[in-house]
C-alpha cells in the first residue's frame, strides 16, 4: 500500500508558483495553450535568473 504523507510534507516552490500565475494569467487574457505555457516557462527561467544576481 501507498505510504500516506501529511500535508506538511508537501512543498511547491516559488518558481512552480510563478510559472502557474503567468501561465494561468495568460490563458485569461486569451493566449493560447502553447503560447501560455511559454511565458509561465519564461517567467520561471527569469525569476531564477534574477535571483542569481
Amino acid at each position: 500500500m501507498a505510504e500516506k504523507h501529511e500535508p506538511g510534507d508537501v512543498s511547491i516552490g516559488k518558481f512552480d508558483v510563478l510559472a502557474t500565475y503567468t501561465y494561468a494569467k495568460a490563458l485569461l487574457d486569451g493566449l493560447g495553450d502553447g503560447e501560455a505555457n511559454e511565458r509561465g516557462m519564461v517567467a520561471a527561467v527569469m525569476g531564477a535568473k534574477a535571483r542569481q544576481g
